[in-house]
């Protein structure tokens, strides 16, 4: 990398900032906030900075100045609430580096409030084919630091049920996303919604909708007793700032 860009990398760390979106146990007649998907975005553009992250985790030096970043900002999240429970998405390129697992040995003494959801993306060099020779070992690590595992948009990327599927005894949670499908029928989401909700309670592995948008989803959802949602519909996504100031 040349030193310009590092530059120019460098210059948008203080651009950083996690928003905080809600993950809701719904109920008859009523909701709870059970916790919040951090999500990276930059005050640029507000929005995820992808190209930004798409080569800050190729080099370590930038990735570990990421990583330090992630662990300031999840202890001052954590730390002044403790009801406070978060997810935090980690892209399988950052399970290659050793300070990924030296933050989260510091973030440890909250493993019960921290979910590690893994990302649906490819790495370089590509793991598509055969995703598990490279996953299980890393989850193996974050099982033993006693944290929760969720992978993150089954069906997708890297997260196809024949990728996945020899992992599910080592997942905490699935999450299900109709976002990328749009191509698809309001019939067949639903339908694949059903497929996955039976994988994971066969697996005995929490389930949660995300992306919920509309109402015809939320209310299916509510129907098929499948409770544990997160989306624009319910809650819009909101600085994460504001949980520090939450009693």
């Amino acid at each position: 990398m040349s030193e310009k860009i590092e530059q120019e990398l460098l210059s948008i760390f203080p651009q950083l900032y996690f928003d905080a979106q809600p993950i809701f146990q719904m109920k008859a007649d009523s909701q709870k906030v059970i916790g919040y998907e951090l999500l990276l975005r930059s005050t640029e553009r507000n929005r995820f900075p992808l190209s930004f992250f798409q080569q800050v985790i190729k080099y370590k030096k930038l990735h570990t100045r990421l990583l330090q970043w992630y662990r300031n900002e999840i202890f001052s999240l954590l730390h002044p609430n403790e009801e406070t429970k978060i997810s935090l998405n980690i892209h399988p390129q950052q399970l290659s580096y050793p300070e990924t697992f030296l933050m989260l040995a510091d973030l440890a003494p909250y493993h019960d409030r921290i979910l590690i959801e893994i990302t649906e993306d490819d790495t370089e060099p590509s793991i598509a084919c055969d995703p598990k020779s490279f996953l299980m070992n890393k989850i193996n690590q974050i099982k033993k630091m006693r944290f929760s595992v969720a992978l993150d948009d089954v069906g997708t990327g890297i997260h196809s049920l024949t990728n996945i599927a020899p992992m599910l005894d080592k997942i905490d949670v699935i999450k299900f996303s109709p976002i990328s499908l749009r191509v698809l029928s309001q019939k067949e989401i639903f339908f694949l919604i059903d497929f996955w909700r039976n994988i994971a309670s066969n697996r005995k592995i929490q389930f949660i909708v995300e992306g919920v948008e509309t109402s015809d989803i939320h209310e299916y959802l509510l129907e098929e007793e499948i409770f544990l949602q997160q989306g624009f519909y319910l809650d819009k996504p909101a600085p994460a700032d504001q949980l520090k100031r939450k009693k």
